[in-house]
This record gives C-alpha cells, sequence and structure tokens, in this order.
C-alpha cells in the first residue's frame, strides 16, 4: 500500500520487511521469541524445557539489526523499494542445541534472504548466535531491568 499510494508524489520509501529481532531490552520473558526467556531461566540457574529441534526461523540480534536499519536508512542510493532485514540465515533450536538445551536434529528453518541488503549496503551480521547468546547474557547480567 505504501509504495503505491506514493507513487507518482515523489516520494520514494524504503519498505523494511523486518524479521524477528532479539536482545537487549527486550522482556526477558517474552512468549513472542523463546530465547530470552532460556537466558532467564539459566540465569535463574534452572534448566529450560526443550524445544522442538526441528522450530526456529530466522532471528536477528538487535545489534544487528539496528546496524542493518541504519545501513539502508543511510544508503546514498537504493535499487529497490522493499528489502528483508533480518540475520538471513535459517536457524533451528538444534542450532542452538548447546546454549539452549535442546535436543538436537532438525531441518531448515524458513528464513529472510537478505542478499539485496548485502549487496547494495554492504551490511552482513556480525554476531553469530553463541556471541549474541554470550553478549546478551553479559548485557542482562550488568544492567538492571
Amino acid at each position: 500500500m505504501t509504495t503505491h499510494s506514493l507513487a507518482g508524489t515523489g516520494i520514494h520509501p524504503i519498505v523494511l520487511r523486518i524479521g524477528s529481532t532479539w536482545g537487549p531490552l527486550m522482556d526477558p520473558e517474552s512468549i513472542f521469541n523463546p530465547i530470552p526467556p532460556y537466558v532467564s531461566a539459566v540465569l535463574r540457574g534452572e534448566t529450560p524445557t526443550p524445544l522442538p529441534a526441528n522450530a526456529g526461523g530466522d532471528w536477528c540480534y538487535a545489534p544487528d539489526m539496528g546496524r542493518a536499519i541504519a545501513s539502508l536508512v543511510n544508503a546514498e542510493a537504493l535499487n529497490h523499494t522493499t528489502y528483508n532485514v533480518s540475520n538471513g540465515t535459517p536457524f533451528t533450536y538444534a542450532d542452538a542445541a548447546d546454549q539452549l538445551s535442546v535436543e538436537p536434529g532438525g531441518e531448515t528453518s524458513p528464513h529472510l534472504g537478505i542478499a539485496r541488503l548485502t549487496t547494495e549496503t554492504g551490511f552482513t551480521p556480525t554476531f553469530t548466535f553463541p556471541e549474541a547468546v554470550a553478549h546478551y547474557i553479559t548485557w542482562r547480567t550488568t544492567n538492571p531491568r
């Protein structure tokens, strides 16, 4: 609707298809993403309930999401009006077995391809999942809610 509504106005919108985001400032007991509640359980000394290994998606760590959005907003020129903004790789709970105490195994999860974003802005995520978990745990333990 945005691109059609603005057609012929001289305004050129950038439409961002933002994937699931997690990290600092997110509700640590969020029902929308299982990673913060799992970290919360670990920080409380509890063992999180295992998640289905083949479930998952494409979750981008908040600092990477911010950089991705900034790369689009600050680009001098863009070739498209719509961009997927996320980590760009499928993620299953099996991938996080060591960090989240889940059963290994699984199948490929859906994800948002970010080739257009990477090609036009040079953006690539800087955090691997283990690095994001470590960063998030440090943030959670050094920043009171």
